[in-house]
């Protein structure tokens, strides 16, 4: 009876208009928004059947507890063999009527064949990379470094495409209009990265690693060149989309395109973060990855690129993960969290947190108000970095050796104990104004009695030996 009740709220507002919603980000204490993908399982229940009541509480969970989704992925290829695809967007009200603020994404690659906001298979041949590269033919296409190939040529292989052909570019840029037309409010923009080194592919037929030769030189890539074509994917896409309707959505708020940059904004990356105007990590690479503890000047790249987006006004969304993967801190969620507000979390900043399954992860929601000031080194410490928000105050170890931080006000801890892939948090913990004792690899957010009480220096100094990315 409940699910009816909802089903016949959401279909009265939708005839109405009268439904008053909030950002999910405004119903919480913590200063970040919050955004989750839909998987397989649900976007296939959605699809099936949108006005079913499966369907129709799957689309109420996400919209009131998210400020974006992406991807949908509900829309699918008309065809096998189509180019046309098919939005759905006849389903995009129903998410509206819970959140009418809600940001709805679906994913784009013009890197790659991977799941895409066009059909694939009718694209022409000249459009993708081969090896030998005069040899047109499906049979010599190449494919994604970390994929294996398939041996089945017809069914799903990651076929990399052409970016440097002006018609493929043409096309993608085309379809990101088709994609507002049809009622999105953005794009995830997936491999718009650049490594230090020029991007390898895969031969499909012998699975061999190469670096791709450039159609227009004859010669192997370089990393300038392969820089070039996605910068210049970006301005293409950027100019198609100011073109239509201003750079708005159906919706009147500006079309947003997420660029995912990989563990990393190099210096000449943030040209393509620039055009795009917005920027998105890679799942569970930042501030915490699962293959390797980073270096303190490692995770100050990596609060420093957060907090340069933050200055330059653009978006961020952050994919975070609770790896199977031991951490060698208390808490990998916590250590996660409170790296991210050292660099975000202003009034005005638009960080978009995503955690996995841990996005119910209470900590988030604890009201701990917006940043004041920089980030700055905890006087009197080695390796404490420190930011002084309006209720809370966060302290983050990245280093190997545990340090103590004497304070001077009443505060309670946010006590997580979390391991692996198993979420444990336990609350607020007792008043306390005793020093703080924070283990390696491990961060403390001490939220307050009274948020006047936490006094950061007057001077706050940036880290030695990182520069600002400037205009």
């Amino acid at each position: 009876m409940k699910n009816i009740v909802i089903f016949i709220l959401i279909i009265t507002c939708l005839i109405s208009g009268t439904l008053k919603v909030t950002n999910a980000a405004d119903q919480d204490g913590g200063p970040f928004y919050f955004w989750k993908g839909i998987n397989r399982t649900n976007a296939s229940t959605i699809k099936k059947s949108y006005q079913s009541n499966d369907a129709q509480q799957i689309i109420i969970n996400l919209s009131k507890d998210c400020d974006l989704i992406s991807p949908l992925r509900i829309g699918d290829r008309i065809a096998h063999s189509s180019q046309d695809w098919n939005f759905r967007s006849h389903i995009y009200p129903y998410f509206r009527a819970v959140n009418n603020d809600i940001y709805l994404l679906e994913y784009a690659n013009p890197r790659n064949f991977a799941g895409n906001i066009f059909g694939m298979e009718s694209l022409p041949e000249e459009w993708y990379l081969h090896d030998p590269v005069t040899d047109l033919r499906k049979e010599t296409r190449l494919i994604s470094a970390w994929t294996s190939p398939n041996p089945d040529i017809n069914d799903y292989n990651e076929w990399v495409y052409d970016m440097g052909k002006p018609e493929f570019v043409n096309f993608f840029a085309n379809r990101v209009v088709k994609a507002m037309q049809a009622g999105l409010d953005g794009l995830m923009i997936d491999n718009s990265g650049i490594n230090r080194s020029v991007s390898k592919m895969k031969i499909w037929k012998t699975n061999e690693i190469t670096i791709p030769t450039n159609p227009r030189t004859g010669r192997k890539y370089t990393r300038d060149e392969e820089l070039a074509e996605k910068l210049n994917m970006a301005q293409k896409i950027r100019a198609a989309v100011n073109n239509f309707n201003n750079g708005k959505s159906l919706q009147g708020r500006p079309f947003l395109l997420t660029p995912n940059i990989g563990n990393q904004i190099l210096d000449d990356e943030w040209a393509i973060v620039k055009t795009y105007g917005a920027a998105q990590s890679e799942g569970g690479a930042w501030f915490a990855p699962r293959n390797k503890v980073l270096t303190i000047n490692e995770w100050l790249e990596h609060v420093t690129n957060v907090k340069q987006a933050m200055h330059l006004g653009v978006p961020w969304l952050y994919m975070g993960k609770q790896e199977e993967v031991p951490w060698p801190g208390k808490s990998r969620i916590l250590f996660t969290y409170a790296s991210a507000l050292l660099a975000a979390g202003a009034e005005g900043d638009r960080f978009f947190m995503r955690y996995n399954h841990g996005l119910d992860w209470p900590g988030f929601r604890v009201d701990i108000g917006h940043a004041k000031g920089d980030f700055y080194k905890h006087p009197d410490t080695k390796n404490i970095y420190a930011r002084k928000f309006g209720k809370a105050l966060v302290l983050v170890n990245p280093s190997d050796a545990s340090e103590t931080v004497n304070i001077d006000f009443s505060y309670k801890r946010l006590v997580d104990a979390s391991i692996g892939a198993n979420f444990d948090w336990q609350g607020l913990s007792a008043v306390s104004s005793k020093s703080v004792q924070i283990s390696a690899y491990s961060a403390e957010i001490l939220a307050l009695d009274n948020a006047d009480t936490v006094k950061a220096p007057t001077t706050l100094s940036p880290p030695v030996g990182l520069k600002m990315v400037t205009d």
